[in-house]
């Protein structure tokens, strides 16, 4: 009987390990497969505070690692980026490397957070949309 009992207990524990180490576990998002595609800005706060004057910036990034932007009020920006750890490095048109922070937060919504003129600190919420024509 007390051969059963541990049997039965046996059983039991393996069934709850290949329950708990089955379980489908969230594909984690990678920069470099969501980021291809035109963002439009969703949310921009300088310093904490809403920035209203940003509220058609967008940011156009292709798989060639092409930058399209007109966030930075001097017109649009066409340059090369690279990812590094969790930022985007790209150029200015004053040939100075501008960095951008980034969380994802889902495949269609990324956060950026950059600091401009060293005073001030950006944080641009994007959101994935089809580009106007």
């Amino acid at each position: 009987m007390r051969h059963c009992f541990y049997l039965v207990f046996g059983f039991l524990a393996l069934g709850f390990l290949y329950n708990c180490a089955s379980e489908p576990k969230e594909e984690e998002l990678l920069i470099e497969d969501i980021l291809p595609g035109y963002w439009e800005m969703l949310e921009a706060k300088r310093n904490g505070n809403n920035v209203p004057s940003l509220k058609d910036a967008y940011f156009e990034f292709d798989t060639l690692q092409t930058m399209t932007t007109n966030y930075s009020g001097a017109g649009q920006i066409v340059s090369t980026y690279k990812i590094v750890d969790n930022s985007i490095i790209y150029q200015e048109a004053n040939s100075k490397d501008q960095k951008l922070d980034f969380t994802i937060k889902s495949p269609d919504t990324i956060v950026f957070n950059t600091v401009l003129r060293k005073i001030h600190k950006f944080e641009l919420t994007l959101l994935r949309s089809e580009k106007e024509k």
